[in-house]
């Protein structure tokens, strides 16, 4: 975990199995995860954070809409 997000996010160490014995998948498992892992911290770094499931239920009675994946939205990380 970066220095500057473990508060933020409140622990140091990120942590993720990647649910393969074989050494040639796991490569591959490993470069997806981290490219995953690097746009989550970029997102905590902008203060976007993808909505609950029940938070965007909720934002679809609201507008009406029918979605097919949660939307981002914009959250000032000193709310946290």
């Amino acid at each position: 975990m970066p220095t500057d997000l473990v508060g933020h996010v409140g622990r140091s160490i990120e942590k993720q199995s990647l649910r393969t014995k074989d050494v040639s998948e796991a490569r591959v498992r490993f470069s997806k995860s981290m490219a995953e892992l690097a746009e989550r911290w970029s997102n905590l770094r902008a203060g976007l954070v993808r909505p609950t499931y029940e938070q965007h239920l909720v934002g679809l009675e609201q507008i009406g809409a029918d979605e097919e994946r949660p939307a981002v939205h914009q959250l000032d990380m000193r709310d946290l």
